[in-house]
């Protein structure tokens, strides 16, 4: 607190968001605990390139068996060099990168600290534990993933969309209105895997899915 660039990440802030996230995460008797701070003098000003300034930064700041938080300046977090997603990044729990040293991390801008009531940290944290968007095409090899092909019936939720039958098929965007068969989307504007304004929630089976990643592949974490 009191560092230049430190902005929205206020002890305050940093707290309600840690409030959020475990009540977002209470339903499978998860949480979390905000443990240290650490401000990188030594970066402020430049823009977080992922494959660049991601390996400088963790070789002297990074704890291990610790989620890794990094909160980066305002409009500092570039899109590309490896980051496809726009909200932040993180590591999704694939074999490679469980193997792979340093990649227990989120990164974020610190203006979103209170963004959505902390749903852009809980969204991060359900790539964390294995969730896609709700508007991924899980069988797609494209990256960034394809648009969801599943159907707002239901009929092809186990080989479409992001794979979980208990989500609304998502297209991704408000302005597609209906599916391949000309049924009108309800778009899942409360799910905290979308990318819409009003999350707030998971479904049962995405919390299924987060439990048993955490039981199985995270269980390391402090």
């Amino acid at each position: 607190p009191g560092y230049p660039g430190v902005g929205a990440a206020t002890p305050g802030n940093l707290s309600f968001m840690m409030q959020k996230v475990n009540e977002a995460f209470a339903p499978i008797c998860v949480s979390f605990e905000h443990c240290k701070t650490f401000y990188v003098q030594k970066f402020c000003g430049s823009n977080w390139k992922k494959s660049i300034t991601e390996p400088l930064v963790t070789a002297e700041y990074y704890t291990d068996k610790t989620i890794n938080l990094y909160l980066v300046p305002d409009d500092s977090l570039d899109q590309g060099y490896t980051n496809t997603e726009k909200e932040g990044y993180t590591y999704a729990p694939t074999l490679t990168n469980l193997n792979t040293p340093r990649k227990d991390l989120i990164v974020m801008m610190h203006q979103q600290v209170l963004q959505g009531n902390g749903a852009i940290l809980v969204h991060l944290l359900g790539h964390y534990f294995g969730l896609p968007h709700t508007f991924d095409e899980y069988t797609s090899t494209t990256t960034p993933p394809a648009v969801s092909l599943e159907l707002v019936d239901g009929s092809n939720c186990t080989t479409n969309g992001d794979g979980f039958c208990d989500t609304e098929a998502d297209p991704g965007q408000l302005t597609v209105q209906t599916d391949a068969n000309g049924q009108l989307y309800m778009h899942p504007v409360d799910n905290f895997m979308s990318y819409y304004s009003f999350r707030c929630r998971f479904s049962q089976q995405q919390y299924n899915h987060m439990a048993y990643t955490i039981a199985t592949k995270r269980l390391y974490l402090h």
